[in-house]
C-alpha cells in the first residue's frame, strides 16, 4: 500500500516548484538550502546567513583551485526537458538518476563513523573540514540534479515504491546526514545528536528497498 502522506512521497518532505524536495514547514529549517538559491522561499535570509557562516571555515580550505569546481557532476538527462508523452525520456532520466543517488547515499553513509566521532569529541573544526570535503568530492547530486514527481515516473513505467523510497528515504537520508554535519559545524552538537534517529530511519528504509549491503558504524550503535 502507498504511504499515506500529504505528498506522493513522504510526510518528511514536500515538493517545491523548483523541482527539489525540502522538509515541510514544521520540520527542521534550512535542511537542503545551502547551495540552492532557488530554495529561498523556504528559508529566511537570516537562516541562510547563519548556515553559511557555519561552513565558512570548511569552505575557506578549498577557496582557491577548488572554488571553481562544481558541487555536483553534470546531469546528462534533464527530466524537465522531456515531452509530456515521452516515457523513454523519463526512463533515461531514471536510469541515470537512481544509481547516482544510491551511489551518493553510500558515499555519505561511509561518513557515519567520522560524524559519530565529531559528535563524541564535539569538534566543530572537524565538522567544518568534513563539510568542505563533501564539495571537493562533488557529493551534491541530491541537491542539484532535477527529478520528476511520482505520478509522472509511474506513468512512464517506474515502480511507485522504488521512486518513493529513492526520494523520500535515500535522498532524504543524505540530506539528514548533511544537516547533522551542518549542526555540528555550528557547535550545535545536542541538536545534531537528536537528528540521528530520523537519519537512521531513512537510511535503513533505503537499504532495505534496494538491497544494499549491511553496514555498521559508530553512529548506528
Amino acid at each position: 500500500m502507498p504511504r499515506q502522506h500529504p505528498t506522493p512521497f513522504s510526510r518528511r518532505v514536500v515538493e517545491s516548484k523548483s523541482g527539489y524536495l525540502h522538509p515541510p514547514p514544521t520540520a527542521r529549517r534550512g535542511r537542503d538550502c545551502l547551495f540552492d538559491e532557488s530554495n529561498s522561499t523556504r528559508v529566511t535570509t537570516a537562516m541562510k546567513i547563519t548556515l553559511a557562516f557555519a561552513l565558512v571555515a570548511g569552505l575557506l580550505s578549498c577557496a582557491t583551485a577548488d572554488a571553481e569546481q562544481p558541487a555536483a557532476a553534470p546531469q546528462i538527462y534533464d527530466p524537465t526537458k522531456c515531452e509530456k508523452t515521452d516515457k523513454k525520456c523519463i526512463l533515461d532520466w531514471y536510469a541515470e538518476y537512481k544509481p547516482a543517488i544510491i551511489e551518493e547515499y553510500l558515499s555519505y553513509r561511509a561518513l557515519e563513523t567520522p560524524i559519530a566521532d565529531i559528535l563524541r569529541t564535539r569538534s566543530d573544526l572537524a565538522a567544518n573540514a568534513l563539510a568542505g570535503e563533501l564539495i571537493r568530492r562533488q557529493l551534491y547530486k541530491h541537491n542539484h540534479w532535477k527529478f520528476v514527481d511520482a505520478a509522472r515516473a509511474v506513468d512512464a513505467g517506474i515502480d511507485f515504491h522504488d521512486i518513493d523510497v529513492l526520494l523520500s528515504d535515500c535522498r532524504t537520508a543524505i540530506i539528514g546526514l548533511k544537516f547533522i554535519l551542518i549542526e555540528a559545524s555550528s557547535d550545535k552538537m545536542t541538536e545534531a545528536a537528536k537528528d540521528r534517529s530520523e537519519y537512521l530511519e531513512n537510511a535503513r528504509a533505503c537499504e532495505k528497498r534496494f538491497h544494499l549491503p549491511q553496514f555498521n558504524s559508530a553512529l548506528r550503535q
